[in-house]
């Protein structure tokens, strides 16, 4: 099993990574009481799938598997963290990971 964390820092973030292999553009945005959303566009920024909230405890990307990406996208809290993310908390106090087998 193969972990990666997807480097964040706080603020809003537009940034390009690689995923099993594939390079997509991840967009995270924070829209005050729906809380952290984010977008996955291809490596050309054309919209693959937008609008997904940023919740703990679930793989993001389980309702989606006819989008071919191999792996589990997972937001993973501090002990002492809030159990939903911050406007100031992705990234330090919330992490969101990558997880392949």
């Amino acid at each position: 099993m193969q972990i990666n964390e997807i480097p964040l820092t706080g603020g809003n973030q537009k940034f390009r990574i690689d995923l099993d292999g594939t390079t997509y553009t991840l967009r995270t945005t924070w829209r005050d009481v729906a809380g952290w959303i984010m977008d996955v566009m291809d490596a050309d920024g054309e919209p693959i799938l937008m609008g997904v909230p940023i919740i703990p405890g679930v793989n993001l990307l389980e309702q989606y598997p006819h989008l071919g990406i191999n792996g589990a996208m997972l937001l993973i809290g501090a002990k002492d963290a809030p159990e939903y993310p911050g406007a100031n908390t992705l990234g330090s106090q919330h992490r969101l990971t990558f997880i392949q087998e």
